[in-house]
């Protein structure tokens, strides 16, 4: 809600978190599964992160209310403080500002990554992506928990996980970024972890399948052999039922 008393504008609003309880899966049996790790990582995207959106979205409002733009002070202290990474990017595909956790995340300097276009530094093989997501926010469209890999100094890409919302008078998009490599390492792990159970068990079934059947030949066998040995039995009595002399036999 809001309300507006001289040239001051009051705001208030609540966060509302709703999602899927994180729970993990595995049984043994004829299936092994793993089920709603991406609700992990949807769930773990802090409030920090939250709020700074919401930040964001302050700003928008005074631009939009009183046609100027946020506090430099306010802006500059927070991009200063925040954990998570923050940016002012262009319709024209440049970062226009950076907060420090940039350097800090992936090694490039703040000056670095403001002279090259941003797509440069997102993994080819998300830059499709990056750039669908990008054409998104030109039409006015928020972007809510999207996925791309940056490049480090070292060679290496770290995952983020981007909040955004444009300024279409402006031309800009204010987003915040969140790293999560270590959540997408995990997710990995346990991904491994699920297929390597998911062939014991295979393994498990297919010999316990090839045990059944050898029994079931063994017991196959065994009924045939006692069939004939009935047979037998049923020959020999009848041969001695029938016979009309004196058989003897010896111990």
């Amino acid at each position: 809600m809001r309300r507006r008393s001289g040239n001051e504008i009051t705001m208030g609003f609540g966060l509302i978190f709703a999602g899927p309880a994180f729970d993990t899966v595995i049984s043994l049996g004829s299936t092994v599964t793993i089920t709603r790790i991406r609700g992990l990582v949807e769930q773990m995207f802090s409030i920090a992160t939250v709020l700074s959106v919401a930040f964001l979205w302050l700003a928008l409002v005074l631009i939009r209310r009183e046609r100027r733009p946020p506090p430099e002070a306010e802006l500059a202290a927070f991009f200063r403080l925040s954990l998570d990474l923050h940016c002012i990017a262009g319709f024209d595909g440049y970062f226009k500002r950076l907060n420090e956790a940039w350097e800090k995340t992936l090694g490039f300097s703040k000056e670095e990554l403001l002279a090259r276009p941003y797509l440069e530094f997102v993994h080819p093989q998300d830059r499709e992506p990056t750039m669908a997501e990008a054409r998104k926010l030109s039409s006015r469209r928020n972007t809510v928990l999207f996925e791309n890999r940056y490049l480090c100094r070292d060679g290496s890409y770290r995952w983020l996980l981007w909040n955004a919302t444009p300024v279409a008078g402006q031309e800009q998009i204010y987003a915040a970024a969140r790293d999560m490599t270590e959540w997408k390492r995990a997710e990995e792990a346990l991904q491994r972890a699920h297929d390597e159970l998911e062939r014991r068990v295979a393994e498990r079934t297919a010999e316990l399948a090839a045990l059944n059947q050898a029994l079931r030949g063994e017991m196959k066998e065994r009924a045939q052999a006692e069939e004939v040995l009935r047979a037998s039995e049923a020959r020999y009595r009848d041969l001695f039922e029938n016979a009309t002399d004196i058989v003897y036999t010896h111990a």
